[in-house]
């Protein structure tokens, strides 16, 4: 169920590379995947209820075999849900249940509808810490997972915990790619194999 997806801090940018295509789902489907891009929150599984109804289902991750959850700078693979609004609850990995929170959190129910046919990444952000300037939340990012035949898409997502926001230019995120070149083709390499074969 884990898919590791390559993740690089520089500086107040986080970058998520996710290059890999994904079918859109069919009709009255949604497709979800969970990030984990929070540098002081502990290893995750979840659980999903329709909005409003606390019935939950999973621990998700355990169910699908990744009793580990997931952890820092990790992305889940997409899985398919009926499109609707939904509400999540974050357990401790390896739970048998959706009974306990992880750590007392509350339930986030403020997540917007999951659309038919999207591609949805929802993002841990922030900070656990208690007091923390960036509080923890859960963040939904729609995906555009169209890749054309030879090609690699970069999605940069601001996630750092720094108040502050990013200074980087276009001119400097090209400096970037140059020094961090080997890297990048690398992944971009692998992620062509995985849309390709």
């Amino acid at each position: 169920m884990l898919h590791r997806t390559t993740v690089i801090t520089l500086g107040l940018v986080a970058l998520v590379l996710g290059c890999e295509a994904q079918a859109s789902s069919g009709s009255g489907e949604a497709q979800l995947r969970v990030a984990h891009l929070s540098p002081d929150a502990p290893a995750v599984d979840f659980c999903v209820a329709e909005h409003g109804t606390k019935d939950f289902t999973g621990p998700v991750l355990a169910s699908n075999g990744a009793a580990a959850g997931l952890s820092y700078a990790n992305v889940t693979k997409y899985i398919a849900l009926p499109a609707a609004q939904y509400d999540v609850r974050l357990v401790a990995p390896g739970s048998s249940s959706c009974a306990t929170p992880l750590g007392g959190l509350a339930d986030f129910t403020n997540l917007p509808t999951l659309p038919s046919g999207a591609n949805v990444t929802l993002a841990a952000e922030g900070l656990a810490t208690l007091g923390a300037t960036a509080s923890f939340t859960l963040q939904a990012y729609v995906d555009d997972t169209s890749v054309d035949a030879g090609k690699a898409k970069l999605r940069f997502i601001h996630a750092s915990p720094n108040p502050h926001p990013p200074s980087t230019s276009v001119r400097e995120a090209e400096r970037c790619f140059k020094r961090c070149s080997p890297t990048f083709r690398t992944a971009a390499r692998r992620a062509l194999r995985t849309v390709t074969s």
